[in-house]
């Protein structure tokens, strides 16, 4: 480059990213969120969080089965990836992020009840199958699985 020359350059989509990138942003959460954490579970004096967290993350007397964590971990790649294309999507095209992550949340929920459905391990001892209408670990009277919402903020 000769001496004293400048040069520009002038990404116009770097520009835009940078000027929808300035607001807030909209975020995604699913699972048991404020909304629902609190609801009391038919079955127990305790909120439906409680229960949640101590199924979740297991307790002395009670095995973990996590519908959430392991859920995530297992499709994280996955869910940073259709999140990544989903904002740049929505900003070369000025599409709604918002509905975007509406989408997003409607099927992550689905996925994490499709888990539970599923059986997550280890099976109920014979004391609680003795106690409940079913044998499907986490799911009695389907508060847990009612509790499960997504919200975009």
């Amino acid at each position: 480059m000769a001496k004293g020359a400048t040069f520009k350059v002038v990404d116009k989509f770097a520009k835009s990213m940078k000027r929808e990138s300035a607001g807030p942003q909209p975020r995604l959460l699913v699972g048991i969120t404020e909304k629902t954490a609190n609801d009391p579970h038919p079955k127990s004096d305790k909120p439906v969080g409680t229960i949640a967290f101590f199924n979740e993350y297991g307790t002395i007397t009670t095995p973990a089965r996590s519908f959430i964590r392991d859920w995530v971990d297992g499709n994280i790649e996955n869910i940073a990836r259709t999140l990544g294309n989903d904002r740049l999507r929505a900003l070369k095209t000025n599409e709604n992020f918002k509905s975007t992550l509406e989408r997003r949340g409607r099927e992550y929920r689905a996925a994490i009840i499709k888990r539970i459905e599923a059986r997550i391990p280890p099976p109920n001892a014979l004391s609680t199958l003795a106690q409940k209408s079913g044998d499907i670990p986490l799911i009695d009277t389907e508060t847990l699985i009612n509790a499960i919402i997504y919200e975009v903020k």
